[in-house]
Order: structure tokens, then C-alpha cells, then sequence
């Protein structure tokens, strides 16, 4: 005769033989216990697609700033260096401001994130 198995309540003991199943109904629920721990593995390294976007920080008319906007790597790869990405980022407030209902800003300056400031890179302080 088969019994439910109830992982939670009643976990595997580790044994020196391979862990089977006694009939179907038992082995459901231990399937689904096994592979449902499955799911929160790690990825294979790899799997994640690098340089695949260029993170900008974006300074606005008001003095606001907005870091780490996304802007798809295959943009800037023309001769116009950054150019592109402030199209797009209009673009992107330009969608913003519609869904929310308030004008768009207008955009100050562009810079790449983790980009040091050219102010800041030959100034002193004595």
C-alpha cells in the first residue's frame, strides 16, 4: 500500500542507497519537491548578455538629475560618440511625460555613468 509523502513535514533521511519510489502516487509529490528546489538555482555564467546597454546620467533644465538611464549599446556605435543616446533619452521622456500626464524637461547635459566630471579632473584644492 502507498503513502502520501509530505516533504515539508517529513523531509528525506539520507540513506546509502538510491532514494526510490515506492508506487506513483508517492512519487508526484517527491518530483515536485525535488525539481520545485530546482528553480531557484544559480544561471550559468554566461547567459547574460554584457555590454549589451550604456548606463547615462541625465542633468535637466530644473537642475534634476536622473542616473543610470539605459541606452542599447548598438546606438553609439556610430562616429556621432553620445549623440544618439540624447535622442534617445528625449525620446524616452518624451513617452514618460505622455503616460504621466506633465510636459517633458528639457535635458542639460548627458554624461556615461561612472564617467568622472571634467571640472573636477584638473582642479585642485590647496
Amino acid at each position: 500500500m502507498c503513502r502520501e509523502i509530505s516533504a515539508v513535514a517529513n523531509p528525506p533521511q539520507p540513506t546509502s542507497k538510491p532514494f526510490e519510489f515506492g508506487c506513483a502516487a508517492a512519487s508526484v509529490p517527491a518530483l515536485a519537491f525535488i525539481f520545485g528546489r530546482m528553480r531557484n538555482m544559480a544561471k550559468k555564467p554566461g547567459t547574460n548578455l554584457k555590454n549589451e546597454f550604456v548606463f547615462f546620467d541625465v542633468t535637466y533644465e530644473d537642475g534634476s538629475q536622473r542616473s543610470n538611464r539605459r541606452v542599447p549599446a548598438e546606438l553609439l556605435d556610430s562616429l556621432e560618440k553620445d549623440e544618439p543616446a540624447r535622442g534617445f533619452l528625449i525620446e524616452q521622456d518624451r513617452e514618460i511625460a505622455e503616460k504621466s500626464g506633465r510636459p517633458p524637461l528639457p535635458i542639460k547635459a548627458i554624461r556615461r555613468a561612472g564617467a568622472k566630471n571634467r571640472e573636477s579632473r584638473g582642479a585642485r584644492t590647496d
